[in-house]
């Protein structure tokens, strides 16, 4: 990452991501890795940001996620759907998908 951007350390802030239309996931496990990442992401899928993932694990938390700040959710168990695309991708093939995006 350092060589592409100059920075040894993802460059975005968590504000960028209000604003942005498309996200896209290459093997994070946000559920697993970063939880409090999942209050952001449902906010932006409920203003219509589309989230498309290439992961080959199948991640719960990029499926659907269920607020447990939310008594509504919690009690009926109906959460928000985060990826409106999920790609489980062989290990590796996450180039070859950017590369077909690109064409």
């Amino acid at each position: 990452l350092k060589k592409v951007t100059g920075s040894p350390v993802g460059t975005c802030v968590l504000s960028d991501f209000e604003h942005c239309d498309a996200i896209f996931f290459f093997g994070q496990n946000t559920g697993s890795n970063s939880p409090r990442f999942l209050h952001p992401l449902q906010e932006a899928v409920k203003r219509g940001c589309k989230i498309v993932t290439f992961n080959p694990v199948r991640e719960k938390g990029l499926v659907e996620f269920v607020n447990p700040q939310s008594p509504t959710e919690m009690l009926t168990g109906h959460g928000t759907e985060i990826s409106c695309q999920y790609h489980q991708v062989k290990p590796g093939g996450d180039i070859a998908a950017i590369m077909g995006m690109c064409k």
